[in-house]
């Protein structure tokens, strides 16, 4: 479950990764043109903190998430074509992207572009991401212009990627990002390996002045289901500051909650991950799963050995456990389920599997 974090050069993208993962790295400090930093981080959950109070486990252990922060990627010169390769391919391995949008003044580190303005700024990146993406299809439908009719085994395949890729270039030529490209199952695990940089989910970060701080998000039509302002600066300064100040800071300010912890979950959302969770007397841990994800590939998730001796789940809720108070309450209400291997695991399932191998 990783993101990689982009966005133009002086738009503030070491400053969001330093806010979210609490780290601070020095923009400077790469070991190599062009590699990313990399971080992971807990996904704010007030079940899990609910939950450890409830069952005073040993150890609590919440869902991750990892970042990327990515260099390079918009800048030649920071490293050159080799660095740009590298960058390119750190986001296709990720999950989702985050797109940092510079909205905030600084004389210090004034827009080398002379002005601020986020939506030219995100038509740019994802023109740049559309051409990173025709070159590998360009490069791709070349090669199977060639092949298709070779009598070879990979012959019908070949055929059948080909038809895809060419839907997938002209729509590229059109500005049309990938994940708009309709697909069959067929066609979609033919091309996933190439993991196109248009085709992953995004979330849209405009990186705001402390004086938008608690004024409306300037989102600048943007969705809102994916796009969020953030004030990275202040961000990363309350990251340093322990719980009682921090918390005292926000009050200052007006709002309820530091904008990293509702990034974190958009980040989680956007993936359309959802959270199960799992504790015996040692530990209570949260997993990350894909919805519509079954029991038995739940029980994957933890241990490979859960998943092949699986018998069966015993299924809480976490709204049943948090109104009754207890797992004995929660039996002797008829509300603790049995289900088996293609049972659809729901968002805060507490599941307890029975296993035998």
């Amino acid at each position: 479950m990783k993101l990689s974090i982009i966005g133009l050069p002086q738009s503030g993208v070491t400053t969001v990764f330093n806010a979210l993962t609490g780290r601070h790295e020095d923009p400077h400090a790469y070991a190599r043109p062009g590699e990313a930093h990399v971080a992971a981080v807990k996904v704010p959950d007030r079940r899990v903190d609910v939950l450890a109070e409830m069952l005073q486990p040993k150890k609590v252990t919440y869902a991750p998430v990892e970042y990327l922060e990515v260099p390079a990627l918009f800048s030649a010169s920071a490293g050159g074509a080799s660095a740009e390769g590298s960058a390119a391919a750190a986001v296709r391995d990720s999950d989702a992207v985050i797109k940092v949008l510079r909205a905030f003044d600084c004389g210090e580190a004034p827009n080398p572009r002379g002005s601020n303005d986020p939506v030219r700024d995100l038509r740019d990146i994802d023109d740049e991401l559309l051409t990173l993406d025709m070159a590998v299809i360009e490069k791709r439908v070349s090669r199977l212009r060639k092949d298709v009719n070779k009598p070879t085994p990979e012959r019908e395949q070949n055929k059948v990627e080909l038809a895809a890729l060419e839907r997938c270039l002209a729509a590229v030529e059109n500005g049309e990002h990938l994940d708009q490209v309709e697909l069959n199952a067929q066609e979609e695990k033919q091309l996933r390996g190439f993991r196109f940089l248009t085709g992953k989910s995004c979330i849209h970060v405009v990186n705001v002045n402390e004086s938008d701080i608690g004024s409306g998000d300037p989102l600048l039509g943007l969705p809102p289901e994916n796009s969020l302002a953030f004030c990275a600066k202040i961000e990363d300064e309350l990251t340093e500051l322990d719980e009682a100040d921090r918390a005292e800071f926000l009050a200052d300010l007006g709002i309820g909650e530091l904008a990293r912890d509702r990034l974190i979950r958009m980040s989680y959302d956007v993936l359309g991950l959802i959270t199960f969770l799992t504790h015996n007397r040692d530990e209570l841990r949260a997993w990350a799963l894909e919805a519509g994800k079954t029991a038995v590939e739940a029980a994957e998730q933890i241990h490979s050995d859960i998943a092949r001796g699986f018998i069966r789940a015993e299924v809480v809720h976490f709204k049943d456990l948090e109104e009754l108070g207890s797992e004995r309450e929660v039996k002797a209400k008829g509300k603790e389920r049995l289900e088996g291997k293609e049972y659809v695991v729901q968002d805060g399932d507490v599941l307890q599997i029975r296993f035998n191998v």
